[in-house]
């Protein structure tokens, strides 16, 4: 993931590798927490990771340096 600290939704598809339908039903279900911010709905990068390191069982995601 980059160095942003919080990605649109369609930027957050993009980013894990799933569809937009996948990523409103982790929202609905409450898996991944939004925020509004200037007529936007915004997903903070650390409620991403942590989403993906639950439903990894909590394996290390690596980081590119």
């Amino acid at each position: 993931m980059s160095d942003k600290l919080s990605y649109t939704i369609a930027q957050a598809v993009q980013a894990i590798g799933i569809s937009r339908a996948t990523l409103y039903r982790s929202i609905k279900a409450g898996e991944i927490r939004t925020f509004p911010w200037g007529g936007r709905v915004l997903i903070k990068r650390a409620e991403i990771e942590r989403e993906i390191e639950r439903r990894s069982g909590g394996m290390e995601l690596a980081r590119s340096a």
